[in-house]
Parts: C-alpha cells; structure tokens; sequence
C-alpha cells in the first residue's frame, strides 16, 4: 500500500514540477508546437527528480 500512495506522490510531483517548467518556458520563448515543449519539460523533470532520489543514496 506504500509503494502506491508513493508512487502516486511521485507523479504528482513530477507533473507539477513539468507544469512550472513548461509555464516558464512558454512565458520565456513563444512556440508554435507547445505539446514539444510540455513533453520535454516532463523529460527534464523526470531526469531533474531522478539525479534528486540518487542524492541520498551512499555507496559503502
């Protein structure tokens, strides 16, 4: 039961961070193919929360 309450933070998480990041860079730059740009921004968060859950992680 923990692994899905989890999993399902995780993807709230990484659709709001992709939601802020693709707001940001339409406010930035105007683009005629804003569905690039939101999968992109979902492809960097995903790489972004993925190096963020290897920080805590120590090799012994």
């Amino acid at each position: 039961m923990t692994t899905v309450i989890s999993y399902l933070i995780y993807i709230v998480i990484l659709i709001s961070a992709s939601v802020i990041l693709f707001l940001t860079v339409t406010l930035i730059w105007n683009t005629g193919d804003p569905g690039i740009i939101f999968l992109l921004s979902v492809i960097c968060s995903q790489l972004l929360l993925s190096n963020l859950g290897e920080i805590g992680e120590t090799e012994d």
